[in-house]
């Protein structure tokens, strides 16, 4: 009987091993400059083997069953809405708001999710909660490390002005970038995606500074 309960927990473990785990967002370079700290709409995106049942189409497969039932235990926010299948991969959606945090008060706007941070040290900053943190390297010990976590963030220059900022590491519109001074023109946007290192840093409690502020002009 144990080794019958122990093989069910590994198959339901196994369920989400190897899945691309991506979490989108979208932010405006003046949200980004001031105002207030508030809630970001957000979504995310899981890897299913398929979305419907192999023998019966109008049945969710059991990957998919699983991922349903797994994910709000991972990322306690996150809503289901649909799946979907794009060219040849298959994807369960579910809606996750992030936290734009504007106060400088060295504490997290929301023990709940992830973080969009905006401060004196970091133009855009990713922070991640303890409670979070414990259950995402949970989920990730469980899947035998294959939990592939991903985080894009989509900034566009809503001011009438060109926005300089320096790249830490990041990938910005899928070209990788390194310490280096970029301009967005205004009313221009670009896609951030955090590296492996960033991810693996904010997950860590670390609290990476994805976007700084650029030097003044010389």
């Amino acid at each position: 009987m144990r080794r019958m309960r122990i093989a069910a927990l590994a198959a339901a473990v196994l369920a989400l091993a190897g899945c691309k785990t991506t979490v989108n967002s979208e932010i405006a370079v003046s949200e980004l400059q001031g105002g207030q700290s508030k809630e970001l709409p957000g979504d995310l995106y899981v890897e299913v083997a398929s979305c419907n049942d192999f023998e019966d189409s109008r049945k969710p497969s059991k990957t998919l069953l699983d991922v349903q039932q797994k994910i709000p235990g991972v990322f306690p926010t996150a809503v289901y809405k649909e799946c979907f299948r794009q060219k040849m991969d298959s994807y369960a959606h579910f809606s996750m708001p992030l936290f734009l945090d504007l106060d400088k008060d060295g504490k997290l706007g929301s023990e709940q999710t992830i973080n969009v941070i905006s401060n004196d040290t970091a133009m855009l900053g990713l922070a991640v909660p303890d409670a979070l943190q414990k259950q995402i390297a949970s989920a990730k010990k469980d899947a035998l490390g294959s939990l592939d976590l991903s985080v894009l963030v989509k900034v566009t220059n809503d001011t009438k002005e060109e926005f300089r900022f320096v790249v830490g590491a990041a990938y910005i519109d899928d070209h990788p970038v390194t310490d280096r001074v970029l301009v967005a023109p205004a009313g221009a946007s670009f896609v951030v995606r955090l590296s492996d290192v960033a991810v693996d840093a904010a997950v860590a409690g670390q609290n990476p500074a994805v976007l700084k502020v650029a030097p003044p002009k010389s």
